[in-house]
């Protein structure tokens, strides 16, 4: 491991137990399922994440599939809650995690497959996954039960799973004990466990498991599949609007230093946007702490200067009021669909007192945190008569 792949601190509500393995960059290593094949699937609860995932980013799409319970998901700087039989694809090196703030328990599918495991089969192949894995495309597409399309999606999702929980049953058994690769899918241990990849004795089981016909099978239909899941998800990966304008020019010498311009303009944005999605995801995991201006700056690798800049250019408003909107909209969700005391939501918000809280609470919503939750609760008696 580099000096620059250093392990980020789990956040204080996250579970030891199986932790993501992400970076000092937020980018993680997928523990895949059979080393040696980027490819990984598992049957998971938000529990064992502490109910608050790591915020992290891959190379690999992901695709969830939430079959109970419900869940809200932050992609890019986006938040969207996502029940039973909905889900959402998520588009390559793109921030997101999974979490409930008031530890509401959720079972989901979820599948991450490496774009490079096709794109290495052929140039225009890997052509085809960068044109609609970029920057310029969306960062998630949504998924529900009411739509065919995404059905197919939906259900896809889940037949990759239980493929490749086949394929990597086999490769143990094959293997005989297999202790030094990553936990099977389903088990205790969990595909999460120490181990994996890198790991020379889980090399050797995936090597067994070529021999053995079933499983290897197993293999080749769970690569089929997750082809399909790619070609499914990417093409609904719509270019953003801001990308179909004709800056650049179409030839000549001033065609190339148009484009060559823009290219560059396109990168510092890329920079500038990736720079704020970690100051945001750095908030949101550590809303109920002291946060300064000088530690949000430091989670975007820029100055103070340049963190109140990004902030007024990517939300409208300054780091401090971005916090407090934030801690004022947790508190809301808290005090609507939770039994925690005032004191207690003031506290996970990050407040330092409960009389602080309902100050600033009364002057952003102009009732106090009681009253609010006195309507939200008349109002879901009034929905249930």
């Amino acid at each position: 491991m580099s000096n620059d792949d250093v392990l980020v601190n789990a956040p204080s509500n996250v579970s030891p137990k199986n932790p993501l393995t992400v970076f000092s960059d937020r980018s993680e290593r997928p523990h895949y399922n059979v080393p040696g094949l980027a490819l990984y699937a598992r049957r998971d609860r938000l529990s064992r994440y502490g109910y608050h995932m790591a915020c992290h980013w891959h190379r690999d799409l992901e695709f969830i599939h939430v079959v109970g319970g419900r869940t809200s998901v932050f992609v890019n700087g986006e938040v969207r809650v996502l029940g039973a039989g909905e889900g959402i694809v998520i588009n390559s090196r793109r921030l997101h995690y999974l979490f409930s703030d008031d530890g509401e328990e959720a079972q989901f599918v979820s599948a991450v497959i490496d774009p490079a495991l096709f794109g290495a089969m052929h140039p225009q192949l890997e052509r085809a996954m960068r044109e609609h894995d970029g920057d310029d495309r969306a960062d998630f597409v949504l998924l529900t039960a009411d739509d065919e399309e995404d059905r197919r999606l939906l259900f896809g999702i889940d037949e990759f799973e239980a493929t490749l929980a086949g394929a990597r049953r086999g490769a143990g058994a094959n293997a005989g004990t297999n202790a030094g690769g990553a936990g099977g899918v389903g088990d205790a241990g969990g595909a999460d466990d120490v181990g994996g990849v890198d790991d020379a004795s889980g090399a050797a089981g995936a090597t067994d498991a070529s021999g053995d016909a079933e499983a290897s099978l197993d293999l080749l239909r769970a690569v089929s599949q997750a082809a399909r899941l790619c070609l499914l998800g990417l093409e609904r990966m719509e270019k953003r609007p801001e990308a179909d304008g004709s800056g650049a020019g179409s030839g000549g010498a001033d065609g190339a230093t148009i484009g060559q311009a823009a290219a560059v303009d396109a990168e510092v944005r890329g920079r500038s946007r990736e720079s704020f999605l970690n100051m945001v995801a750095f908030v949101r995991e550590h809303v109920a702490g002291r946060l300064s201006l000088d530690a949000i700056a430091r989670a975007g690798a820029v100055g103070r200067s340049e963190c109140c800049e990004l902030f007024r250019t990517h939300a409208g408003r300054t780091p401090n009021d971005y916090v407090t909107d934030y801690r004022i909209a947790r508190g809301r969700r808290l005090l609507g669909d939770s039994a925690m005391s005032i004191g207690e939501i003031a506290r996970e918000c990050g407040f330092a007192s409960p009389s602080y809280f309902s100050y600033v609470f009364r002057r952003r919503m102009g009732c106090t945190p009681r009253d609010y939750r006195a309507r939200e609760r008349a109002g879901d008696d009034g929905a249930r008569e």
